[in-house]
């Protein structure tokens, strides 16, 4: 849902809740400091990936749990160029 407030726009509702939780996750303490993406099942399935990475669950009091895949970026998924 779209809410205009003065002259400019704010995008609002529960999948932005849920993404704006996703940000603020228990990863980092997991695998540390390395790159990772994150997807939840529903993402990762929808293009076609469900078993990609390996599984990974978030939980918020006010969200519930939330399950998905976790990847771990590194050299290799970027074709073996350090950046």
């Amino acid at each position: 849902m779209r809410q205009t407030v003065g002259s400019s726009t704010e995008v609002l509702g529960p999948a932005v809740t849920i993404a704006h939780r996703l940000l603020k996750n228990t990863i980092r303490s997991r695998i540390g400091s390395r790159p990772y993406l994150f997807m939840t099942d529903a993402a990762a399935t929808a293009i076609g990936s469900p078993l990609v990475g390996f599984a990974h669950r978030e939980e918020y009091a006010d969200a519930g749990p939330i399950q998905g895949r976790l990847m771990e970026l590194g050299e290799q998924e970027r074709g073996g160029v350090s950046t």
